[in-house]
């Protein structure tokens, strides 16, 4: 068995738990690091930083078969490496990255807000073109604009709900 190998996570009830178990080692390493951050425990702290970055870009790169949990995987990926560098900062040479790690915090920010807008977007846009289906919807009903409505469904309303149903 290669070392990448007990890494890699099957598409299997199985493979649900192995990432599962690699989420929650995650979070125990980002905690380490936070808590030797704060206790100003140098070393500990350092000995965090690629185990702690190392399972987020793992878990960023496993769920990159869903745009949803991969874009909020990378803006975690950007707020641990702005964590990280100013952490180091506050270690090592007297808190100035923090301009540096500002730059990670909000690139991860911005990651998160674009996919918004375009699933944002993406969603009006398909609303758009239902609305614009009523009366394609309305004519395939026979002309019958309450098929399928219930009552205060206005004809838009009740052709998106045929769409829909």
């Amino acid at each position: 068995m290669d070392f990448l190998d007990m890494f890699h996570v099957p598409d299997t009830e199985e493979g649900k738990r192995d990432i599962k178990w690699i989420e929650k080692a995650h979070i125990v390493m980002w905690l380490l690091k936070d808590m030797s951050w704060v206790n100003h425990w140098r070393w500990v702290g350092m000995a965090a930083i690629l185990p702690t970055l190392g399972l987020a870009i793992k878990i960023a790169y496993d769920s990159r078969h869903s745009m949803a949990d991969f874009v909020h995987d990378v803006a975690v990926c950007c707020w641990i490496s702005a964590n990280i560098t100013w952490m180091l900062g506050e270690f090592f040479v007297n808190d100035e990255t923090r301009p540096i790690a500002k730059v990670f915090f909000y690139l991860g920010a911005v990651v998160i807000l674009s996919y918004y807008a375009y699933a944002g977007s993406k969603r009006l846009l398909h609303a758009h073109r239902l609305r614009h289906q009523v009366p394609q919807a309305q004519e395939s009903l026979g002309g019958r604009s309450d098929a399928g409505a219930r009552p205060g469904d206005s004809d838009a309303d009740a052709a998106l709900g045929q769409v829909q149903r």
